[in-house]
């Protein structure tokens, strides 16, 4: 097993500021770096938040339960949830750890109600989740959700009588001899040997993390390529990883970007394809100023896994995962979008914040939104400037995210495109 040009020539050419990986098969496992991770250069023991390629690791810990025979993948949440409802009472009742591993649970992603939020699992999945609402019929199709993968580290907590935190630390990282991983908390950027975050080959500053965060379980573990693909190694030869390797459903009706790939399926904790006929289970993870990937090939019992520093650069790691398992075509036609120049768009004309706008308002199921005078606070963090292009409506950035958004004023209220699967999300104001 050697490391092939491929990859030093495909991080040459995308911009990437610092990459690790590693490529493993039944003999063993061998990293590669490159570029730098903001203290010095990038080696195999260089660590990246490695966001949604999370989901795989939790997904192996329903699995293992399952296979221990302390849970059923397919009673409902509520057997060992009593307290559990969403917005659709069907799914209420109905809802089981496969629904939730499969992203069948017709929840959008809700990203705002939970990012910044300061409730543990139990009291968001108690007290908030009831009210957000679903995109469509439970179970009628695939939608990616990380509040699934958090109320099935809840379900960890509830079955095995430890939170999914030390689950994972003692059940999965302590056995596989991951040293070098561990979820996140507040103080994750002075971890040692972190590689920084960058956005357009620019340092940005760290996003949001808390100890024992909501969405943890879906996106919130740090490591190295060389511990993960050390798990992937052991983990392929595992039963609990051929139950998670099997197609729950389709994610995508439409044609792959190349006749070689077959259809795209999600089983548990992986997406699901073909390559040439073979079959491969990936993930992909994408995060402020962080991209990550695995891959693995059942049949070869081999794989892959790249973690860059680099925002929004899964097109790159895409491209060298599958020209690594089939290197007679250039991926990147497929997987890297082509730059484009558009000209930024116009501030256009603005205001003074209107008269009786100050005050809080609330929704049951993101929480507070204060407004005083020209700057608000959602969540009651730091405050936010409001850019008001009318006296019915205003614009805002999040902090940390770069994300922005139109606020409306309603009837007794406001009404914010926080969600785009859904109609603005209305906060109601309170008396006082």
């Amino acid at each position: 097993m050697t490391i092939p040009d491929l990859f030093q020539g495909l991080f040459d050419r995308s911009g990437i500021v610092g990459l690790s990986g590693a490529i493993f098969d039944a003999k063993g496992v061998i990293p590669f770096a490159f570029g730098e991770g903001g203290h010095g250069p990038v080696d195999a023991a260089t660590r990246f938040p490695i966001a949604s390629c999370t989901k795989p690791l939790t997904a192996s810990a329903i699995c293992g339960l399952a296979e221990s025979g302390l849970l059923d993948l397919d009673r409902p949440v509520r057997t060992w949830i009593p307290d559990f409802r969403l917005h659709d009472p069907e799914a209420t009742e109905e809802m089981t750890p496969r629904d939730l591993l499969c992203h069948r649970s017709g929840l959008p992603p809700h990203t705002w109600a939970w990012v910044y939020g300061e409730l543990d699992r139990a009291t968001f999945i108690r007290e908030r989740l009831p009210y957000l609402e679903s995109t469509g019929p439970f179970r009628a199709c695939y939608r990616y959700s990380n509040i699934a993968y958090a109320i099935a580290g809840h379900l960890v907590q509830a079955v095995a009588g430890m939170e999914w935190e030390r689950f994972l630390r003692e059940e999965i990282f302590a056995r596989h001899g991951m040293h070098h991983t561990h979820h996140l908390d507040e103080g994750w950027m002075d971890t040692e040997h972190l590689a920084l975050p960058h956005a357009e080959g620019r340092r940005i500053p760290g996003f949001a993390a808390k100890a024992r965060h909501l969405i943890a379980p879906a996106s919130e573990v740090m490591s190295t390529a060389h511990d993960l693909a050390t798990w992937l190694q052991a983990h392929v030869a595992e039963p609990v990883f051929h139950r998670m390797a099997q197609a729950q459903v389709p994610i995508d009706s439409s044609v792959q970007p190349n006749k070689v790939l077959g259809p795209l399926h999600y089983g548990l904790g992986w997406r699901l394809d073909t390559i040439h006929g073979e079959s491969h289970a990936w993930h992909s993870g994408l995060c402020s100023g962080y991209s990550a990937w695995m891959s693995v090939m059942p049949g070869r019992k081999s794989g892959l896994v790249l973690l860059a520093n680099s925002d929004c650069s899964l097109g790159w790691l895409k491209s060298m995962a599958y020209g690594f398992f089939h290197p007679a075509i250039d991926w990147t036609d497929c997987f890297v979008q082509a730059q484009t120049d558009d000209a930024p768009a116009t501030e256009g004309e603005t205001c003074d914040a209107p008269e009786g706008l100050d005050g809080v308002y609330l929704n049951a199921g993101y929480g507070s939104f204060r407004i005083q005078g020209d700057q608000a606070w959602f969540q009651e963090r730091e405050p936010i400037p409001l850019t008001f292009t009318s006296r019915e409506k205003a614009r805002f950035t999040l902090p940390e995210y770069a994300s922005g958004f139109n606020l409306d004023l309603v009837e007794n209220g406001l009404a914010i495109d926080f969600e785009p699967a859904l109609s603005p999300i209305r906060f109601v104001k309170q008396d006082g």
